[in-house]
Formats: C-alpha cells, sequence, structure tokens
C-alpha cells in the first residue's frame, strides 16, 4: 500500500501559509521506484500535476510537492492519484476535510497497482523534482529586487519628449504626459501604449491624477484639461489663473487641489477658489491622506492643511520642499527641492521630521507603503537616479537593477498599485516598469 499525506508537517520542507505540503510515501518495492507523477484532485478539480523523483536517500522512497491553490474553511474530498513510467500505482481519496491555511495534515490511502513492479522500472532523466520554494509572499515588498525586473517598453509613443507625470486607474489603464501637450496612454497596463492626438493642448503638461475613468492633466500657463471617459475625449478646464499649474490630487471628482506658482487652486462646490500660504511661496507637489489632511510641498518649506480649514501652515520642521507623498497622516514624505538633496519624513501628524541626505535633487516621490519608498531625480555626477528606503526612510539605496537598463535620466515621475507593479517615467521619455 502506498500512502499519502498532505499537508505533512513534520517533514524536512515546513509549509508555509497559503499552500499545501504533498508528501506521497511510496512502501515496499515501490519506494525504489525512480520515477512519478501524481495527480491531485480538490472536489473533482484537478489542482495540481507535478513531475518528481526520488530524492536520493530520502527514506521509504518520499518525494514532497507543493500544492498551492486549495480551498479553505470549507469541507473538501482529495483524492490522489500516482502514476510511474505510464504505470497507474494507485489512488485513493479522503474522507471530506475541512482544510485550514498554513500547515495542514490529511492522510489518503492509495492502494492496489503492480507495486513490485516498479522496483524494476528504468531511470526517467526527463522527470526532475520541483522547486520547493513557496510562492512568493506579494503583500509585501520584496527586499531583493533582483527577483524580479525592471523593463524599458518599447513602442510608448513618446517620441523622446520629456515625461514629467505618470498615473493609472490600477487596473488597466496606464497614463504618462509630458511637453508640448504629450499624452500617452495604455490600456493594458503598459503592454501596449498609443498616444493621444485629441487633448487639446500644446503646452507642457506637469502633472495628471484621477479617479476611475475620471482623468486631470495640468501643466503651463494654467492649463488643465479633463476626460470623463478614461482618455477617449477631452475637455479643457477654466482655472482662472495663467500661472504654471505643477500637482494635482483630489479625494474625488468634487474635491481637487492644483498647485500653481502662486497659490493652491481648491475645486469645490463646482467652483474654483484659491487658497494662498503665508509667504506666497512656489508650490509643486500635492498630497493628501484625508480631506482635512492634506500636504504641500514649496520653494520655502512644506505646508499643511488640517481640520478641514482652508489656511495652510508652513511646516517648521522642513527646509525647501518639493513633491510629497504619504502612506498615512501619520507617514509623510516630503522631497527637499530647489538644489538641496534629501527626503523628509513627517509623523506624529506631521510635528516630527527626520532628514535623510540623498545625493540628488529628488524630482518625484512614491511608495507602496510606509516602509517601501522611492525617490527620483536628477543630479549631473550621479548616474543612479532611483533610490529606495525600506526602513521608513532612514537608509536610503540606489535601485541597481533599474540602472541595469542604461539610463542616464533624471526620473521625473513615479506611480504603482503596490511593491511589485511600479511605472517609473523619465527626462527622455522613457517608460519603465517593474513586475
Amino acid at each position: 500500500m502506498m500512502a499519502a499525506f498532505i499537508g505533512g508537517c513534520g517533514g524536512t520542507n515546513s509549509c508555509k501559509k497559503g499552500t499545501v505540503l504533498l508528501s506521497v510515501q511510496l512502501a515496499g518495492a515501490a519506494g525504489g521506484a525512480d520515477g512519478l507523477r501524481v495527480t491531485v484532485t480538490v472536489d473533482g478539480v484537478a489542482g495540481s500535476v507535478q513531475s518528481i523523483a526520488r530524492p536520493v536517500g530520502a527514506p521509504n522512497g518520499t518525494v514532497e510537492v507543493i500544492f498551492s491553490t486549495y480551498p479553505v474553511g470549507r469541507s473538501v474530498a482529495i483524492s490522489v492519484e500516482a502514476v510511474a513510467q505510464g504505470t497507474v500505482l494507485g489512488s485513493g481519496a479522503s474522507a471530506p476535510k475541512t482544510l485550514v491555511a498554513g500547515c495542514d495534515a490529511i492522510t489518503v490511502d492509495v492502494g492496489g497497482g503492480p507495486l513490485a513492479d516498479m522496483a524494476k522500472a528504468p531511470n526517467d532523466a526527463a522527470m526532475a523534482l520541483p522547486d520547493l520554494s513557496p510562492p512568493p509572499d506579494l503583500s509585501s515588498p520584496p527586499a531583493d529586487l533582483s527577483m524580479h525586473a525592471w523593463t524599458l517598453l518599447k513602442n510608448t509613443m513618446s517620441a523622446g519628449m520629456p515625461l514629467r507625470g505618470i498615473w493609472g486607474d490600477g487596473a488597466s489603464l496606464v497614463f504618462a504626459v509630458g511637453d508640448k501637450g504629450l499624452v500617452v496612454r495604455s490600456k493594458d497596463h503598459g503592454n501596449t501604449w498609443k498616444a493621444l492626438l485629441n487633448v487639446g493642448t500644446s503646452a507642457n503638461l506637469n502633472a495628471i491624477w484621477g479617479v476611475g475613468k475620471d482623468v486631470y492633466v495640468a501643466g503651463a500657463a494654467g492649463t488643465m484639461v479633463h476626460s470623463s471617459d478614461g482618455g477617449d475625449n477631452w475637455s479643457p478646464i477654466t482655472v482662472g489663473v495663467s500661472s504654471d499649474l505643477f500637482g494635482i490630487w483630489g479625494t474625488g471628482t468634487g474635491n481637487l487641489y492644483v498647485t500653481t506658482s502662486s497659490t493652491i487652486l481648491h475645486w469645490a462646490f463646482n467652483i474654483w477658489g484659491k487658497e494662498t500660504p503665508v509667504g506666497g511661496p512656489v508650490l509643486l507637489g500635492i498630497w493628501g491622506s484625508s480631506p482635512t489632511d492634506i500636504y504641500a510641498g514649496s520653494n520655502q518649506q512644506a505646508y499643511h492643511r488640517s481640520n478641514g480649514t482652508s489656511t495652510w501652515t508652513q511646516k517648521s520642521q522642513t527646509g525647501m520642499a518639493g513633491y510629497v507623498w504619504g502612506a498615512s497622516k501619520d507617514d509623510v514624505f516630503v522631497s527637499a527641492a530647489y538644489n538641496a538633496t534629501g527626503v523628509y519624513h513627517l509623523t506624529s501628524g506631521g510635528q516630527n521630521a527626520t532628514f535623510a541626505k540623498l545625493p540628488f535633487v529628488p524630482q518625484a516621490i512614491w511608495g507602496s507603503g510606509p516602509k517601501d519608498v522611492y525617490v527620483g531625480g536628477d543630479a549631473d555626477t550621479d548616474s543612479l537616479y532611483l533610490y529606495r528606503s525600506i526602513d521608513g526612510g532612514t537608509l536610503w539605496n540606489s535601485v541597481k537593477e533599474f540602472t541595469i537598463l542604461g539610463t542616464t535620466h533624471s526620473v521625473n515621475a513615479i506611480w504603482g498599485t503596490g511593491p511589485y507593479d511600479i511605472f517609473v517615467a523619465d527626462r527622455a521619455g522613457g517608460i519603465f516598469h517593474y513586475q
């Protein structure tokens, strides 16, 4: 008889959360079999078919394989069929069992089949041990980027034009904007791109933001355009100023903030209003954790709007500030600006700040979480234009996997959906994708 143990937690390979470790133990003469194919079926649906071989020196011909997709929290029946050299060794099924995540154990008795004949089966070189490494935990950022890939996307239709903003809807749409009215769009999350020729402006475009299919683009000389259908059609928006627009952030189509070279524009109740911070700074990036907690960067200091008021107060904890991104109201990252080189990390609602020096002037900042933050920028003497912190902004290291692509251009914009899906746009019109 051959017994199949599913979820064998006591073996040399402990099963990880979200997987079942399938251990097939051959008894008697079958322990000498060199080739084996195992089919695992859950509730009548084949979940995994693996080719495996008997590990050298394994007791009783024990072989193991990871089975990574299975239902938890409900009663299921699991069946196992073992085949070697085209001969069915045996099969069997378990009694109904409610599986749990992590290590789970269940025994299936697999009987019948000419076990004795398998001792004479020739070695099958085509059959090899599977990779028993557990699948990656995609809920947390990768510490080693070399396990994944940065790709310079081809045919983005940017024609070498500088790109200054990038944004996507989190599903299939991704946009990048740049000089001379350039807007390029991908409808398949970066695989193919098309330049949109109906945007209706030739102004240099600096920023893009949206929610769903509502997309807003801002640029030079008070230029702002809007699409309500994911970029198929565009219409101009009159914002009432002729100064350059640099940043956009909002909580929805009825509540938008736009930074300019002289003020902050606020769209609410179907009207544009001006909220001018004290000191008349040139404002760049903007980000908020909620409608009542918003940060903006400027050539003086960072500014903070809180408690639902229209008053912007300087954050004396920072120097000249540029672009802003946060994970929450207690984890806000502000890039230094105007030839300053570094990043401020604001905590405790912006009351405390720490500064980390970088060897370039930051032009873009984005993170997948408070412990995974990217900063890109420009420097004449440094060709590593993308840096990353995985400890909340204390230590920063160049992303060497990114520089392998050979870029020596300023990183102007960063956006992503999570730690394993990041887009970067640069000054030479390049778009890079990490996945």
